[in-house]
């Protein structure tokens, strides 16, 4: 398996060698210009398996007759968790957590109908999600303690991206992707905690906070039609 640090500096490579062509790079004769038209995206990873792109596995990108792009991820998940034997024979626990989130980009080609065609793009996202978990063990009184969390949250933010795709056969393109996203998250926990069956804790807090940070460079394939 390719090393974090080494995909990424591959993949920053791969950005700017497309880039470096894609103003001066040799155009598709007019007849061949794939606009307007639609094409499935996906995220290569760096063990070369599929990965997320703008929120999901799989992106939606819709290009208009200039060439440039709106792009579309939609990421459902839904996890489980069980752990028996947490806590031995004393205890066990249990979560499952729901989120949506939902990301669109407007992509702007510098030159869209070369065969490298560098872009920047601008979105935007939203998601909401819900985690719930579930433990009981022994207290150190042999006192049967049973705690639940559940916790909503809800995040939005912007997102800025430079990148480059590279037309190496008829409606498919491999690029890749820089990109910078400022967020906006905020949490809701209500916790609760019973001992010997009678309610002990009842506590409901919130955390709110702003970041700023990068996303790893994504190196992408599309299949256009």
């Amino acid at each position: 398996m390719i090393d974090r640090s080494q995909y990424r500096i591959m993949m920053l490579v791969l950005v700017l060698a497309i880039l470096s062509t894609g103003l001066s790079a040799d155009e598709l004769p007019s007849d061949q210009a794939p606009f307007p038209a639609s094409s499935i995206e996906f995220r290569i990873g760096r063990d070369f398996s599929v990965d997320r792109l703008t929120g999901t596995t799989i992106s939606w990108k819709q290009y208009d007759s200039k060439g440039n792009a709106w792009r579309l991820g939609i990421a459902p998940e839904y996890t489980k968790m069980s752990d028996p034997d947490r806590y031995g024979i004393m205890g066990s626990f249990e979560s499952t957590s729901q989120s949506l989130t939902l990301e669109g980009q407007r992509l702007f080609f510098l030159n869209s109908r070369s065969l490298a065609r560098p872009y920047v793009g601008l979105g935007a996202f939203a998601g909401i999600g819900r985690l719930n978990s579930q433990e009981s063990y022994l207290g150190w009184e042999e006192q049967s303690v049973e705690e639940s969390n559940t916790r909503d949250s809800y995040r939005a933010g912007f997102v800025c991206a430079l990148g480059a795709e590279f037309i190496i056969a008829n409606r498919i393109a491999l690029g890749a992707e820089y990109a910078v996203e400022a967020q906006w998250f905020h949490s809701e926990d209500n916790e609760v905690i019973h001992v010997d069956n009678e309610l002990s804790s009842n506590r409901q807090f919130s955390v709110t906070r702003y970041d700023f940070h990068n996303r790893m460079v994504a190196m992408t394939l599309a299949i256009l039609f």
